[in-house]
């Protein structure tokens, strides 16, 4: 072996000690992170189920007020209804609505299709609400929503020009 060999691996091995070295340094040094990253997950994580319990808490605390000024709203109501006879019993029907139950009986007796027909004309000849209630005093779903559906496809246009809804 020559000097000039001998003094290339003496070089090479001082090398190869250093990186050793180094290798293991970081390796501890990451092992701490990697710790410290942990530690402070686990922090975050119950700073958020804390926060979270809390939020909870609040709503919770809030529709129990809720809860509780409605039924003293409730409580107040019935004393007053006490206090005050012949009040919140039922009033007797209006006008509009008597008018409303007998446009409904005379309705209810025709078959669906002319019902149909009938509501359209009184949308015209009165007014859409009106036609609405007499509709609903009917008890018949399929007949409200065939009334419906024939008012959107058929008189839409008809009823902005008159004026009945507003174009939209």
């Amino acid at each position: 072996m020559t000097l000039k060999t001998t003094k290339t691996k003496l070089y090479e091995s001082k090398q190869e000690q250093p990186q050793e070295k180094d290798k293991v340094v970081l390796e501890e040094e990451i092992s701490k992170l990697e710790k410290k990253l942990t530690e402070e997950k686990k922090a975050f994580g119950e700073e958020k189920k804390s926060e979270a319990k809390e939020k909870l808490k609040e709503i919770y605390q809030s529709e129990l007020k809720k809860e509780k000024l409605e039924q003293d709203e409730l409580k107040e109501t019935e004393i007053f209804k006490k206090e005050q006879p012949g009040i919140g019993t039922s009033a007797p029907q209006t006008k509009t609505q008597k008018q409303v139950s007998d446009d409904a009986g005379k309705i209810k007796k025709m078959d669906q299709k002319n019902q149909i027909k009938t509501l359209i004309k009184l949308v015209f000849a009165k007014n859409l609400a009106y036609a609405v209630k007499v509709a609903r005093n009917l008890d018949s779903p399929y007949v409200l929503d065939e009334f419906h559906d024939t008012l959107v496809d058929e008189h839409y246009e008809e009823m902005v020009e008159k004026k009945k809804i507003k174009k939209i």
